[in-house]
């Protein structure tokens, strides 16, 4: 194995162990505050968080995805870039922490619960950039480190507060304290710098524009279509989907974990090597995903209503179809990843673009005349065809990758 097939192999591990740590303590926390929500209050919460992962998407399109692109796939490392990211990140946090707290304002029922998110979105954005920050100079076992901090960080306090018979308000900010030592790692080093964001921002728009559109329309979309099953099924429904959703956690931490084997190193591949490792990733995730359904849905009732408390009544009739459509969205991912990686993101923004609205309309007429379970069903048939469909944009492709946009820093140029 050469030295730099080495290195891209190690990095890769550490990207797929960072993102499942990363991705289990968000499980666990929402988790263990469901079980203190009726399912009619999940609903409500579920229909405000929903600004909290677009914003971070937005910020990793325009901030984190895009710094690793810039370091790592194209080669051209900048230290001068890392405080930049990181300032326009906590800038974005606290244009998303407004959000959240206007919309907990305008809410007033479990305004609170979500003002404590609110408040803390500044730093949780921060947190995640400098994730990329450290996988983009070469140093991604300080970003392993710092998820592992607040997954341990976190689950002591979400063990304390339910055994003090704390509520969602308290859970919901011990899940957010273990940021505190977390963001303490990873900045470790490195400080945020607002100067230079408007420059990156009008100067390195090739690269961080299509990566904003790809994730941000797609998480968008998501998000848009979990508000339509709520809005038209009903809260008590809505909090049903988005608790069965919460059974699927483990899929979620599989699917992205897929993006690193995708984005390091992806230049030097032809375009058949990309194919063939979209083949097989699309694969071995959608037999994991389907085999993690089959477990839910032979587990004992019990279960889950130990994990999930009383939002387990909703979600319980409605995991089997839930469950599918996250294995077709997991299977789904790769060929996607694949055409980033190839350069050919016009074509994923179309792909991305015209999915997420046949989503959000698969959602609505799904939501409208048979429930969140109709929704769901639609949703998955929404994702399998884009499978069918981003495969045959990549049989399409020939060579290897298109070059990209220049992604030298103004003072390189």
């Amino acid at each position: 194995m050469t030295t730099s097939t080495s290195g891209r192999v190690q990095r890769i591990g550490w990207g797929l162990a960072d993102q499942a740590v990363s991705s289990l303590t968000n499980m666990i926390g929402l988790a263990l505050i469901g079980r203190w929500l009726d399912p009619e209050s999940f609903g409500v919460v579920a229909l405000l968080f929903t600004l909290i992962p677009v914003g971070i998407v937005v910020a990793r399109g325009t901030w984190g995805e895009a710094l690793l692109v810039l370091s790592e796939v194209r080669g051209r490392r900048d230290p001068r870039r890392s405080p930049v990211a990181l300032g326009g990140a906590l800038a974005t946090g606290v244009a998303l922490g407004a959000l959240t707290l206007v919309a907990a304002a305008l809410i007033p029922a479990h305004g609170t619960t979500v003002a404590v998110a609110g408040l803390w979105a500044p730093l949780l954005l921060l947190h995640d950039t400098g994730r990329y920050v450290r996988f983009g100079e070469g140093r991604p076992f300080l970003a392993f480190a710092s998820d592992l901090t607040w997954l341990a960080v976190s689950v002591v306090g979400l063990v304390a507060v339910e055994a003090a018979g704390g509520g969602a308000t308290l859970l919901l900010a011990a899940w957010f304290a273990g940021l505190v030592p977390a963001t303490v790692i990873v900045l470790i080093g490195v400080r945020p710098a607002i100067r230079g964001v408007s420059t990156w921002l009008r100067e390195d728009r090739p690269t961080w524009g299509p990566l904003l559109g790809d994730v941000a329309g797609s998480a968008g979309f998501r998000a848009l279509a979990l508000v339509v099953v709520i809005a038209a099924s009903g809260l008590e429904d809505g909090g049903g989907f988005r608790a069965a959703q919460v059974t699927m956690g483990p899929v979620t931490i599989m699917t992205l974990a897929a993006a690193p084997m995708f984005l390091y190193g992806a230049p030097a591949r032809s375009a058949p090597q990309v194919r063939s490792a979209v083949a097989g990733t699309s694969v071995v995730l959608a037999v994991a995903a389907s085999s993690w359904l089959g477990l839910v849905l032979l587990a004992p009732s019990r279960l889950g209503e130990s994990a999930l408390g009383a939002a387990w009544v909703s979600a319980e009739p409605l995991i089997g179809a839930v469950g599918l459509y996250h294995v077709a969205a997991a299977a789904a991912l790769a060929p996607f990843l694949g055409l980033r990686s190839l350069q050919r993101t016009g074509t994923a923004f179309l792909l991305r673009i015209g999915s997420g609205a046949a989503l959000v309309i698969a959602a609505g007429l799904g939501a409208a005349h048979g429930g969140a379970r109709s929704a769901a069903l639609g949703m998955a048939g929404v994702e399998f065809a884009t499978l069918v469909a981003s495969f045959g944009a990549l049989g399409r492709v020939r060579g290897d990758a298109a070059p990209g946009p220049d992604s030298r820093s103004p003072v390189e140029r």
